[in-house]
């Protein structure tokens, strides 16, 4: 059968533990979105890391793979990109932007929070399924395809 899969973190913590000016930028990124915590952030700053890591490695292969690669990332939502070197650029606000969360959020006409409380009920629909995941990635293709289920009373 194999061994299991070894499940890594996608996250690192912050090398330097009480940096004021890090700390406040979290907790409006935090307050903006919605937030659990800010391991939500981080892992949101990991995602980006590997994007733009993905980006590096592709600077020298063949613009076909290039092409592929900038693809997916638009069909994701994440960027608009006409060349690697623009997925550099890439911020953890534009991962955090494609959480069904925020745009629950944005669509509905709900606070951040009122957003969570909602699709962790299981109201909120992404085509024909429940998703009760707060921070699922929604691509561009699936965004037009959300719908509040309201509660039966």
């Amino acid at each position: 059968m194999g061994e299991p899969r070894k499940l890594r973190k996608k996250y690192s913590r912050p090398k330097v533990k009480h940096e004021g000016e890090r700390i406040s930028a979290e907790r409006k990124l935090v307050l903006k979105y919605g937030l659990k915590n800010k391991k939500e952030i981080w892992k949101a700053e990991g995602e980006v890391k590997r994007i733009r890591n993905v980006a590096k490695s592709l600077l020298t292969a063949s613009q076909e793979e290039q092409k592929n690669f900038l693809e997916r990332l638009g069909k994701s939502g994440l960027i608009k990109a006409k060349n690697v070197d623009d997925v550099l650029e890439l911020k953890a606000e534009s991962i955090l932007d494609r959480r069904l969360q925020t745009i629950v959020a944005s669509r509905f006409k709900l606070k951040p929070k009122q957003a969570r409380q909602a699709i962790v009920h299981g109201h909120v629909r992404v085509g024909e399924r429940k998703i009760n995941i707060p921070s699922y990635s929604v691509n561009i293709d699936l965004e037009k395809k959300i719908s509040f289920l309201h509660a039966k009373g």
